[in-house]
């Protein structure tokens, strides 16, 4: 279309969401999309990204890669620089990766950032170089859910593995975790209720009169009542019966 920006693909979008089954009700999803990637250059082409460096760069209007492009695009729109070519490309992927509300687009950044697939479906993975995990809900395969649940958690420095090569990872984990952070929240609730059963306790000490007075006769009976025990422990080595 003549002209430049965004709001000239209005009409193109409507003519791709109908083509693809979808309603033009998310046109403005779609156009703030194409702001995001490629500001509405049909010819633009990303250089600096995962994959650039991967040797397939984003293309076009969408900045759809080459291999996203040939599995979903349309019959007869095999252009990936034509700009409606690669608008039904993107959103038929978008369709079957996010379903039907494209709930990946129009939120300022691309759309490479996971989803719910709900749809059986050929899916292009690690389109931005980066691992994902595709996460089973099944209930047979709860076990399988788990370890990649708990892996996705840490780093990945390894290559891809699928579930049975990943150590098992039982089901209770997080509440085994969660059972213990309440384990300790509980030990230090009651080492600061005994803390401050020790500060009130000193508090009434020192609030004490703690003046000692000690006389003539204390020091005189006191003196008098060691020299007694004294004498009493040498009559029994020596002995000598004590009364």
């Amino acid at each position: 279309p003549g002209g430049s920006g965004v709001e000239r693909w209005r009409p193109y979008v409507l003519r791709a969401l109908e083509m693809n089954g979808l309603s033009s009700s998310l046109v403005d999803k779609v156009l703030r999309q194409i702001k995001s990637e490629s500001g509405g250059n049909p010819k633009a082409i990303n250089l600096w990204d995962s994959n650039a460096k991967a040797g397939h760069p984003s293309k076009g209007l969408m900045q759809t890669i080459d291999s996203t492009f040939n599995a979903y695009k349309f019959p007869g729109h095999n252009n990936i620089w034509n700009g409606f070519d690669n608008l039904l490309a993107a959103l038929n992927y978008a369709k079957n990766r996010y379903g039907s509300n494209l709930s990946g687009l129009g939120e300022g950044h691309g759309y490479k950032t996971g989803g719910l697939i709900n749809k059986a479906g050929l899916y292009n993975l690690v389109e931005d170089g980066w691992p994902e995990f595709v996460i089973p809900t099944n209930p047979s395969r709860r076990t399988d859910a788990m370890k990649l649940l708990a892996l996705a958690g840490r780093t990945i420095t390894g290559k891809n593995k699928r579930p049975n090569q990943l150590p098992n990872v039982s089901g209770n984990d997080y509440g085994e975790v969660i059972e213990r952070l309440e384990e300790q929240i509980l030990i230090m609730q009651e080492q600061l209720v005994n803390s401050n059963k020790a500060i009130q306790l000193l508090t009434a000490i020192l609030s004490k009169d703690n003046t000692v007075r000690i006389g003539t006769k204390e020091i005189y009976d006191a003196n008098k009542k060691e020299k007694d025990k004294r004498d009493r422990t040498r009559n029994i080595f020596k002995g000598v019966a004590t009364t």
